[in-house]
């Protein structure tokens, strides 16, 4: 009796025993060549031999995160998934992206320059004695960021230009007041921008210190009366208003505002023109830019 064993490479390692009789006159049958594939299986080994180990080698085409177990006892071939070499792993730098996409980029504190220009009342407690006119304004501007996308908190200080005019008749004869100011306003503006949003909302107080303030009344196209209202102690050295608004993000660098400014103190203690009392309340609307970096 011979014991033949024949090996056939097909999907894994197939290891087998064929028991065949024999005699003197017939001849041991031949083992088969079988064609491999690029898979490799194993069938369970011998077990009538104890001390014997077991390994099952990868072929060229074993895939490099399969696992392949040693043992004296027929096991189950044991496959482990790893991660391969291509698979996507976030970063904190692809976190930080996917943040900004759904939330927009985070806030920095900035640096820039505001420019403006608006319409003003002056509205008088005396009918009849209203302002009206044009303001420029021009300065610096610090934005702080309160948390990392909608809060801030932007610091102003402008150079601001107002031209007042009243227009009227006295006797049938054309008579006008004109005001001229400089002040320098200091806005201290909260600003709060929805999520992904290029539209800001912002509120806060002004403080204006006056330094030029020039009242000049004309009849008859001359001039009568021509006075410095900071000399002679009628106009306030600081004044106070309120600021509400709203700006449009047209990039990161360019903002648009637009802001209505309403005073809250009196400008002027002790202004009197001829036998009248002068008192007013500013009241504004300006559209203004910022360039910030």
């Amino acid at each position: 009796m011979n014991l033949v064993c024949k090996v056939t490479m097909a999907s894994m390692l197939t290891v087998g025993c064929v028991m065949a009789q024999t005699n003197a006159a017939t001849p041991a049958p031949a083992v088969v060549p079988v064609a491999t594939t690029e898979a490799t299986t194993v069938a369970a080994p011998d077990t009538t031999k104890a001390d014997t180990v077991f390994v099952a080698m990868p072929s060229t085409a074993t895939a490099p995160d399969t696992i392949f177990i040693a043992s004296t006892e027929p096991q189950p071939m044991l496959t482990v998934a790893t991660m391969q070499s291509n698979s996507y792993a976030v970063t904190k730098a692809e976190t930080a992206n996917v943040d900004s996409v759904r939330n927009g980029p985070k806030q920095t504190v900035m640096y820039g320059v505001h420019a403006g220009v608006g319409s003003i009342q002056f509205i008088s407690d005396e009918d009849g004695n209203d302002m009206s006119g044009l303001s420029w304004n021009g300065g610096l501007v610090v934005s702080f960021p309160l948390n990392d996308y909608t809060a801030s908190f932007e610091i102003e200080a402008l150079l601001n230009y107002r031209l007042l005019n009243r227009v009227y008749e006295i006797n049938g004869e054309s008579a006008k007041n004109r005001i001229q100011q400089y002040t320098i306003e200091i806005p201290l503006l909260l600003k709060f921008a929805p999520m992904n949003s290029r539209f800001q909302f912002l509120f806060g107080p002004q403080m204006a210190v006056s330094v030029y303030d020039h009242l000049k009344i004309y009849n008859k196209g001359e001039t009568v009366k021509s006075e410095d209202l900071l000399e002679s102690s009628a106009r306030e050295p600081i004044d106070w208003a309120l600021v509400a608004g709203m700006g449009i993000v047209a990039n990161p660098h360019v903002i648009f505002d637009f802001r209505f400014v309403v005073g809250i103190s009196d400008m002027y203690s002790n202004l009197y023109v001829g036998d009248e009392y002068w008192s007013f309340t500013p009241i504004g609307l300006q559209m203004g830019v910022n360039l910030v970096f």
